[in-house]
């Protein structure tokens, strides 16, 4: 009897397993986009809160996504603002706006469900995550009338005015939700609010020389984000609508981003970066220089500078990603940018096509990374603790003289969100 039923609890956990693999398969296919499943597309734009933004008096943009019958392609979605920069009368300075200027005054960005509770984890220190994704697609010297230019936003500079005229930027949100390839049902939901904390002034503009107190405020104006609705065919729409009970997976992917302090003089030294509540895909860093005296170099995310680093690994609990460091230096050049590479999940001719022909200059643009490699087996044991309650550490180990600087860490990781019958969803890591 005792052997009956251990062989009966096997075939219902068999059973279970392959029930539950079947649901997620169709689950993840309801939401793809297929030909001849969708009855109307059209364009649609949602204001936020407020006419204009300026950064001493306001310190957050709020926009709500009203939507109750249809999908929302985050694949044609777009942030769009005039950036307009004042400085202090009489300041015998240029100012200018940061590269990537269309990204600079996001510091935090959250998203809410209509009844405001939170999608996900809030995705602190978004200006410079998107600055190094964009920086390190090109050599950075992004002229103001290239594409790049236009949109995420070359410097541009007053030469003695007063104010930073009023630019028009679009800017690409690069992860959380808005990175989802996929139709995301948002009327099941009741819509979105997507809430962005402004960062700093220093963070968005700077001058021609050291004297940032010339810098008064800045200023958004029309801030918009444009998209695409799609409203489901009624087949579709009801096979979605039945998914729904047993519960809707949405899989996307959120930085969870730290910066801490790199100690002047210091050989060796270990940051701790949390607990990470997700499956954790790679972990980058890199550091600024806390020291920025040209003028080039003032915006607050300046050079990425390898600040005489000698090597460096990452501890996943209780284990190293590593057997050992990853040297970096004047004759190790070549692991840190394999290592760098494989945390960016390219294949050869993405590498080619990002880096072939680009002037991207490795000493100014230093980022360092490492991939979490697993199993796709889930039979299979990876080797080391990648799920929930992960704790991530980074030691770096220096030589010669180090310089004061920050430390710039994202650790990269896949959400789950699971929406369920009455409006209601959870986040499962």
């Amino acid at each position: 009897m005792e052997m009956v039923s251990v062989y009966s609890s096997k075939v219902i956990l068999f059973l279970n397993n392959l029930l539950y693999n079947y649901i997620k398969k169709t689950m993840s296919v309801s939401l793809q986009k297929h030909k001849g499943i969708e009855l109307r597309r059209r364009r649609q734009t949602f204001a936020a809160n407020a006419s204009e933004y300026v950064s001493t008096t306001a310190s957050q943009v709020r926009i709500e996504i009203n939507v109750d019958k249809e999908c929302i392609d985050f694949e044609t979605g777009y942030l769009m603002f005039e950036l307009e920069g004042v400085k202090a009368t009489g300041a015998a300075t240029d100012l200018q706006s940061v590269p990537w200027c269309a990204s600079s005054w996001i510091r935090d960005l959250r998203v809410y469900d209509r009844a405001g509770r939170e999608i996900g984890e809030q995705v602190r220190h978004y200006n410079a995550f998107a600055r190094k994704h964009f920086e390190m697609l090109g050599d950075g010297a992004v002229g103001a009338d290239t594409y790049m230019g236009r949109m995420e936003g070359s410097t541009m500079r007053t030469d003695g005015a007063a104010t930073l005229a009023g630019y028009e930027r679009a800017h690409k949100l690069i992860t959380h939700v808005f990175d989802v390839k996929s139709y995301f049902p948002a009327h099941l939901m009741g819509g979105l609010i997507i809430e962005i904390d402004l960062a700093d002034k220093s963070e968005v503009l700077f001058t021609s020389n050291t004297d940032l107190g010339s810098i008064t405020s800045y200023t958004l104006k029309n801030v918009r984000y444009v998209c695409d609705l799609v409203l489901l065919k009624p087949d579709a729409e009801a096979s979605l609508r039945g998914q729904l009970q047993n519960g809707l997976e949405i899989h996307y992917e959120s930085p969870m981003n730290h910066n801490q302090s790199i100690i002047a003089g210091a050989g060796q030294q270990r940051f701790d970066l949390g607990v990470a509540s997700g499956r954790i895909k790679y972990v980058q860093a890199f550091q600024v220089l806390n020291d920025r005296v040209t003028p080039d170099s003032i915006d607050t995310f300046g050079l990425f500078s390898q600040n005489e680093l000698t090597g460096y690994r990452t501890k996943l609990g209780s284990e190293w990603l590593t057997e050992r460091e990853i040297k970096v230096s004047a004759t190790k050049q070549c692991e840190y940018l394999v290592e760098y590479l494989k945390s960016m999940n390219l294949e050869s001719s993405d590498i080619v096509n990002f880096y072939g022909d680009s002037t991207l200059d490795l000493d100014d643009r230093f980022v360092i990374g490492q991939k979490v490699e697993v199993s796709k087996d889930p039979d299979v044991s990876s080797g080391r603790r990648d799920f929930q309650s992960n704790k991530v550490e980074l030691e770096l180990n220096f030589g010669g003289s180090v310089a004061a600087a920050t430390l710039y860490t994202n650790i990269m990781l896949e959400k789950n969100l699971v929406l369920l019958p009455g409006r209601q969803f959870k986040n499962v890591d």
